[in-house]
Order: structure tokens, then C-alpha cells, then sequence
């Protein structure tokens, strides 16, 4: 940094230049007033001139000395050694992966589903936990800071590449943005989750939010294979940073100015950070309906209970919150997810996978994924199935890991409508909620 006391001798030196320069020149205003003084010889006598320049030097060559004794030692005044200073604290990891990306227009419609039409891109990334018994149980205080070692390892979690193609149960919302939830009923799942702790993985936007909130988790992965929804997540990881409550958190997701400001700010050094701001224009109004259906829910939400809130955000603080790109389908993320669990000693107990089953059969590399996951012995998977043309709404389901990977291992096992329990809807007030525990048949049985 440039330093004031050189500025200031600088400008000593031009008044000394132009001390000189004024009496020399004959005729000036100086040269006159300097003339008139009682001099011991003539004005034109050169020791006058002399002496003035002397004088002008002498008092910038004193500053300057000055300047040097104070700044001999920066930071000792302070508490802080030389080279040190105080930094703008982040939910960002230090390392962010760098993804192949192109511009991203912004997004012409949505509707109150969640959807919004456009196409997008990509990038994020996160921080990291504590020992290994820190991401086993809930905890109700707050987190305490990860070690570098412990950052280092979900930095370094790799992302997949964005898909060719955004899938959906109907073809109309192919190549959508589903950047809020339409779940109606996501308290269903809350007797089966709440207390769970250990570690939180799911897709989708708010939705990850609420089971959090009532599970506890000491590590969560909120991901998406659409990057226009992990950009919904940077606004969110953004605000719960700087809002201590949940009011202010809404508010700047109603309020569009300000939301906006604040996400410049926040991510004013971030390579994506115009991606950030036109995904919150694009979604800020549905986003902030969605809220008001939450708060309306009959359940303790991060929205209406202030201990709620203030345990998320010190997830999203504390670095335990992650957001980054990852596909079901894909080969990297979700393996390098599992190697990052490996190192920290965590294990999944709630893996939700919404409706995304809905959109394929199981390949290879989605059973892959699903095994490559470390679990504990109570883990569950949580997912919905779409039925709104009977209910306008879902089915929720959980099902424990144990079997669904012992479906996924046989023959049966090629879809999600094989895994899952046949379930009629009776009618529009029917929200079925079941507990998927059979185990598959033998492999050997045709």
C-alpha cells in the first residue's frame, strides 16, 4: 500500500521546486515578495535563494525521516505482525474447483412450481469438519471452527461436468430449472428423521433445508446436477451467513435490490458470481412464495423456529454446509463425496433423492454411486414419487440402505418402481407415506 507521509514529502518537494522556481523567475509574484524582504545584500544576491531551497529540503527530508521511524515496525500498534491482517470471514473453501462454463441468460419465465425455463451453468465449492466423533451424533451448540486439514479434504472434492440434458417425469419440463420445491407435504418425513444427526445428503433447493433443520446433522452435501440450483444454494449459504435471523433472510430474497447488493458484495472475488446474481433475479419471487408455504406448514421450520435457524447457519458458518455439482448418474462427484467421507470418519444416516428416480432406469453408474457412500447402520433414503394428477402433491417414502442396496444388487432391482411399495391414491386428500422395508426376492428367482 502507498503511504501517506511519502505523499506528503512529495508534495513538500513541489512547494520546495516551486519556491525555487518563483524567485528565479524574475518578475513573479514570489520573486517580488521575496525581493522585499531584509535581505543582508541585494535581492538578486544568490544566498537568499539558497537558503530558502535549503529550508524547503530540510523540512521534507525531516518528514520523510519521520515517516520511516513510524512505519519501521507496521502492525505492533495493532496486534499484528508485519505481513498480517484481519480477513472477511467465508463459507467459501479457499480452492474452488474450476469447471468448463459458458455465459448464462437469464431465465425468461418460471411458474409456482418450481420450474423456470433457460439454460445454464455451473461452479462452487465448500469448507470442512472436525474429528471423526464430531460427524456421528446431533449436536445443539455450535460448531466449532475445521482444521485446515479438515477444509482441505471437501475443497478438494471434485465436481461433474453439467448434463447435456435436464430430465423430468413429463417432457414439457425437460430442460427446466426446479429451483424451489412444490412438496406440499415434506413434514411427513420429519417423525423419521428428526435427531438422526451424522451426516445429511440430498438434491433439490429448499426442501434440504427443512430435513436438516429437524435431522441435525454435523455434515451436510446439498448438490444438484443442475448448476442453476447450486447457485440457488450460493444465495442461501450467502444470506444465512449474514443474517442472524430468518426475516432478514427472507428479506433478501423479497427484496430483489437488496439481495443483489449483498450477493455483490459477498461474492465480489468469486468467478461465478454473475452467474449468482442472475440465478437470485431469476428465482428471488418464486423463492420467496415458496417461503411463505413453509412458514404456513404445521411443523418447526428454519423459517419459523429461531433455533432452527440459528443451527443452520452455524453449519453454513462453521463450514460443515457444502454445496457442488453432482449427478446420480455421473462418475465423479458423488465417488469423490464418498473418498472425502472415507478420510473424515463420516458416515451418511439420510440420503434424499426426491422424485429423481422417476426420470431413469438404474445403471451402472448410479448403483455405483449409491454403494460407494459410506453409511451408517441406521441410514435411510428419502424420496418422493410423483402422483399430482390424483393428489396434486407426492408420495413420501423412506426406505432403510441396507435394503435398498440390496435391491440394487439384484436382477429386480432395475428402477425405483421395483423397490417401493405399489401404493393407490384413493383421492386428492391422500398423501401416502410408507415405510419400504421388504427385502428383493433371490437373485436366482426369475
Amino acid at each position: 500500500m502507498f503511504c501517506p507521509c511519502i505523499w506528503h514529502c512529495f508534495c513538500w518537494m513541489l512547494v520546495a521546486l516551486t519556491a525555487i522556481s518563483s524567485i528565479c523567475v524574475r518578475g513573479s509574484s514570489m520573486g517580488v515578495y521575496f525581493s522585499q524582504l531584509p535581505w543582508p545584500i541585494n535581492s538578486r544576491n544568490i544566498m537568499k535563494r539558497v537558503v530558502l531551497c535549503c529550508l524547503c529540503l530540510g523540512v521534507a527530508i525531516t518528514l520523510a525521516m519521520g515517516c520511516s521511524a513510524q512505519n519501521a515496525d507496521p502492525g505492533k500498534e495493532d496486534g499484528l505482525k508485519a505481513g498480517e491482517g484481519a480477513s472477511k470471514p467465508s463459507v467459501l473453501a479457499e480452492a474452488e474447483p474450476a469447471l468448463p462454463g459458458k455465459d448464462v441468460p437469464l431465465a425468461p419465465s418460471s411458474d409456482d412450481d418450481g420450474i423456470i425455463d433457460g439454460d445454464g451453468d455451473n461452479e462452487a465449492a465448500q469448507s470442512a469438519p472436525e474429528t471423526p466423533e464430531s460427524f456421528s451424533q446431533p449436536s445443539i451448540h455450535a460448531y466449532t471452527p475445521l482444521s485446515p486439514e479438515q477444509r482441505g479434504i471437501l475443497a478438494s472434492i471434485r465436481w461433474d461436468l453439467p448434463p447435456e440434458k435436464l430430465n423430468a417425469v413429463k417432457a414439457e419440463n425437460e430442460n427446466k430449472h426446479f429451483l424451489w420445491s412444490d412438496e406440499e407435504h415434506p413434514y411427513m418425513f420429519e417423525p423419521a428423521i428428526t435427531g438422526l444427526g451424522g451426516t445429511y445428503i440430498g438434491i433439490g433447493t429448499d426442501q434440504s433445508y427443512l430435513y436438516m433443520g429437524w435431522q441435525r446433522p454435523t455434515l451436510g452435501f446439498v448438490v444438484d446436477y443442475d448448476p442453476w440450483v447450486v447457485m440457488v444454494h450460493y444465495a442461501y449459504f450467502a444470506f444465512f451467513d449474514k443474517c442472524e435471523d430468518s426475516a432478514c433472510f427472507r428479506e433478501h430474497f423479497a427484496n430483489r435490490e437488496t439481495g443483489q447488493a449483498w450477493l455483490k458484495e459477498y461474492y465480489a472475488q468469486h468467478p461465478q458470481q454473475a452467474f449468482i446474481l442472475s440465478v437470485h433475479r431469476a428465482s428471488h419471487r418464486g423463492i420467496t412464495n415458496r417461503f411463505a408455504k413453509i412458514r404456513r406448514l404445521d411443523a418447526k421450520t428454519f423459517l419459523s423456529d429461531p433455533s432452527i435457524y440459528a443451527y443452520l447457519r452455524d453449519m453454513v458458518q462453521s463450514g460443515r454446509l457444502v454445496t457442488l455439482q453432482a449427478n446420480l448418474l455421473g462418475d465423479v462427484a458423488f465417488s469423490s463425496i464418498a473418498q472425502a467421507m472415507h478420510q473424515l470418519g463420516a458416515h451418511v444416516t439420510t440420503l434424499y433423492l426426491s422424485n429423481a428416480e422417476q426420470y431413469w432406469n438404474y445403471s451402472a453408474s448410479f448403483k455405483q454411486n449409491i454403494r460407494a457412500l459410506p453409511y451408517a447402520d441406521n441410514a435411510i433414503v428419502m424420496r418422493t414419487s410423483a402422483t399430482k394428477p390424483q393428489n396434486s402433491d407426492y408420495r413420501y417414502s423412506i426406505q432403510p440402505v441396507n435394503v435398498f442396496k440390496a435391491w440394487l444388487d439384484n436382477p429386480r432391482g432395475s428402477n425405483v418402481k421395483r423397490v417401493i411399495r405399489p401404493v393407490r391414491i384413493t383421492g386428492p386428500d391422500h398423501i401416502p407415506f410408507t415405510v419400504d422395508d421388504f427385502m428383493p426376492p433371490e437373485a436366482s428367482s426369475p
